[in-house]
Order: C-alpha cells, then structure tokens, then sequence
C-alpha cells in the first residue's frame, strides 16, 4: 500500500506555486531566483533554503502575516511544512454562508470540507465512485468535463473527495493518497512531482517530469451524459487539472480529471 509521506518545504512550494498557477520559470523570475534554485527546492536536491532566498519566494507568492513568517520558518527548516500550509488555507478560506448553518457558499466553489453542505449530485458522486471501483485493476483516468461553472469542481472536492477520505473503493482505501493538482502547462510534470514526494522519489524516476509527453489530449473510451451540469468519461491522458489516487503496491494511478 502507498505510504502517506510528511509534507517537505518542497511539496509546500510546489504546491503553493500550481496554486498561484505559475510554473518554475515564472516563479523564479518574480522572486528574482534562478529556476534551477526554484527546481532544486521542489525536488529536494536543497531540502532547505535561505532566509533572503525565503522572503524572495513568500513575496512572489504573495504571502502575508503571519503565514509568511511560518513559511520562511519552513523554508530554514525550524517550522514544519503542514504548519505553513494550514495557516495560509486559514489565511485564505471564506467567511462562509451569508448566516449560520446556510447551505450556499454563493460563487465559492465548495471543497471537501464543505461536504455537509453540498446537496444535488450525490448521484454523480456515486457514479464517480463506481467508475472508480471497476477500474482498480486498470490504468487510466475518468473524466468530469462540463461548461465553465456547472460544477466540476465542488463534485470533485466535496462530492467524490469525502467518498474517498471514508473507504468507498473498499477495506483500507481511506488511507490511500488523496491530491488536488492544478498541472498548469505542464500536467505530466507536476503529477510526477507529486507522486514522486509521496514516493520519497526523484521526479524523473517517476515519470520522466517535464517530458515530452504533456500532450494534454484526453482519448474518451466511453461517455457518460446528463441533462445539465458535469459529464463523466473515460480516458486515457490527463488533460487538466485531477485529483490522484494512489493504490496499493504495484497497482496504477487511479486519476479524476476535469475540464472546463
């Protein structure tokens, strides 16, 4: 079974750059870095960095008090990653429902843990899972794809994530990998990065990261329609954004992938 490894300051960063949707050039240049400084830390070749090069980075990512302060403490490696991360989700989650206990986020997409609020595709939700189910033995991805806005998204997040999170694809999945990756130009690359921190691995080991391979076509197997809102499909590419599901020991990558 895929062990579930500690975040590094390197998944931090890479993380928190898919998030800016940037990639490592981008980045490197509005901190004034190298990209090579910028890949060397995302890979873990320097598992720690400077505190100038630090405040450099936390600038161009556009953090503040007091989540800038715990990611230069995580980037020296005086604080741990997940602190970092926790308080810049704090720092950047929403109020909320207009009043207490409200169902509706408004335009704010819904994320897993609003998943006691989110009503209305449950049956997708399950779809998604037993899409998911047969395919444990199989390799490729399944494919939400819908109109910007209909609610790709939230189903993924805060339908199909919870299902995951409580061991619907059977004993012992709860404890699988879950990621969120946003692959900006790059899907292929930024999948291997993270599979490869899961791993404690090099990312070209992986998967050859930053290969030619980032075709970004998705070839549909089967398709499955509904009246308005998000399509399922079958396919065998990523096309933009998944949410990864490691299985155990030598089973393939299961892969969720929506488009807009």
């Amino acid at each position: 079974m895929a062990e579930q490894h500690a975040l590094g300051f390197g998944g931090l960063l890479r993380q928190l750059r898919a998030e800016a949707a940037l990639t490592q050039e981008e980045l490197a240049e509005a901190a004034g870095l190298s990209p090579r400084s910028v890949s060397d830390l995302e890979r873990g070749i320097n598992r720690t960095a400077r505190k100038d090069t630090a405040e450099l980075l936390a600038g161009a990512l556009g953090m503040a008090e007091p989540a800038r302060a715990l990611f230069v403490a995580a980037a020296r490696g005086r604080a741990p990653a997940e602190g970092a991360l926790a308080a810049l989700r704090e720092a950047a989650a929403p109020e909320g429902p207009a009043w207490p206990g409200g169902p509706y986020l408004g335009l704010v997409p819904f994320e897993e843990r609003d998943a006691r609020l989110f009503y209305g595709r449950g049956e997708l939700a399950d779809q998604l899972v037993r899409r998911l189910g047969e395919r444990l033995d199989g390799a490729g991805i399944l494919l939400v794809a819908g109109e910007s806005g209909s609610g790709k998204s939230s189903l993924l997040r805060a339908g199909l994530l919870p299902h995951l999170a409580g061991g619907a694809l059977g004993p012992g999945s709860e404890r699988w990998p879950r990621r969120v990756i946003r692959p900006t130009g790059s899907p292929l690359r930024e999948l291997a990065m993270h599979l490869a921190e899961m791993a404690g691995a090099d990312p070209v080991s992986v998967g050859g990261a930053g290969g030619s391979a980032d075709a970004g076509r998705a070839g549909g197997a089967s398709r499955h329609r509904t009246r308005r809102g998000p399509r399922i499909r079958r396919a065998s590419h990523c096309h933009r954004g998944c949410a990864a599901t490691p299985g155990p020991g030598g089973r393939p990558v299961r892969g969720v992938v929506h488009r807009g």
